[in-house]
């Protein structure tokens, strides 16, 4: 609640806290209810500090894996992304080399979610945002209980090109060989989109994790 009229210069402190509520993921506008209205007043946001958030690991309990991250929306007001699922593949590092390009993460979520995802048979599908038949995956390597690592080919990339300027998104998950070639499927598991939840993000956050050539 603001304060009253009668101390207008009062500064307000409101902390919302994760363990204490829980928000479904998606993007959440910032109010404050004038005290004796039944009217609400947007929030407006000149600075948004996210330095803190840089390096932070999404947090995971029994409601799954989440995170918040608060933003100025492009109209300045406060506003907060948030992610809410079972299971996520975070991006720990990205190594760039002359001719590949390897990244390693972690698999976070309840047990029962990740079991045997990293495992034989387990892939990284590169997906072209332009055309569906540019797709391809690249094996992945299990690193440790939780974690992955693989890596993926500038030539792969470059052969599939099909506009100047392209987008991929990488997903984690399983597949199995078919009579026509590789399926993609997910073996009754999520497949993963890899990002990183908890970077200083401009304008809320990013989805997957992408490769640009």
């Amino acid at each position: 609640m603001l304060p009253s009229a009668d101390a207008p210069d009062t500064v307000v402190r409101a902390t919302l806290r994760p363990a204490e509520h829980t928000l479904a993921e998606g993007r959440w506008d910032c109010y404050v209810a004038p005290r004796g209205s039944n009217k609400r007043v947007r929030l407006g946001a000149r600075l948004v500090e996210q330095a803190a958030l840089v390096g932070r690991r999404p947090w995971a309990d029994q409601r799954g894996v989440g995170a918040w991250i608060p933003y100025p929306t492009v109209d300045g007001f406060l506003a907060l992304r948030t992610w809410l699922r079972p299971a996520h593949a975070e991006i720990d590092a990205v190594e760039v080399g002359e001719g590949t390009v390897t990244v390693t993460g972690t698999v976070l979520g309840a047990a029962e979610s990740v079991t045997g995802v990293v495992s034989e048979g387990a892939v990284v599908r590169v997906v072209s945002r332009g055309d569906s038949a540019y797709d391809f995956g690249v094996p992945v390597w299990a690193v440790g209980e939780r974690g992955f690592r693989f890596t993926v080919p500038y030539g792969e990339l470059l052969g599939r090109r099909s506009v100047e300027h392209d987008l991929w998104d990488l997903r984690l998950g399983t597949c199995r060989w078919g009579g026509s070639g590789v399926m993609w499927w997910n073996g009754g598991r999520p497949i993963w989109c890899l990002g990183r939840c908890s970077s200083m993000v401009s304008g809320g956050g990013r989805g997957c994790g992408r490769i640009s050539p």
